[in-house]
């Protein structure tokens, strides 16, 4: 009986040099890291073609910051083009899911 070859490992990851900025909301680190893992997860497939990506979490209305919240996601590709992809929201999470796919969208039509 034969051994199998290991597996290969696939392509080398790429990863996305990303930064998140919230403005007049607080963000504690679970939270903090649910959006990184989501973001991540939406622009992992085109980490090849991304230069960095910058993530901005704002309240609609800066007088009631406990009201609707916004997720800006900010791309710039290696292709000297930048995308941006923007969706509010009740809560921070859903903002962040929905612009995250909005975004994976945006990146899977310009292949």
């Amino acid at each position: 009986m034969q051994a199998r070859p290991a597996p290969s490992p696939g392509p080398p990851s790429n990863p996305v040099k990303l930064r998140i900025e919230s403005r007049h909301l607080r963000l504690d680190g679970a939270l903090r890291r649910r959006i990184e893992h989501r973001v991540r997860l939406a622009l992992g497939r085109h980490g090849a073609r991304i230069e960095r990506a910058r993530v901005t979490l704002s309240p609609v209305c800066r007088d009631r910051p406990e009201g609707r919240k916004r997720c800006r996601i900010w791309v710039r590709l290696l292709e000297d083009a930048s995308l941006v992809a923007e969706r509010e929201a009740t809560d921070l999470a859903l903002a962040t899911d929905r612009a995250s796919w909005w975004m994976e969208h945006r990146l899977d039509r310009l292949r």
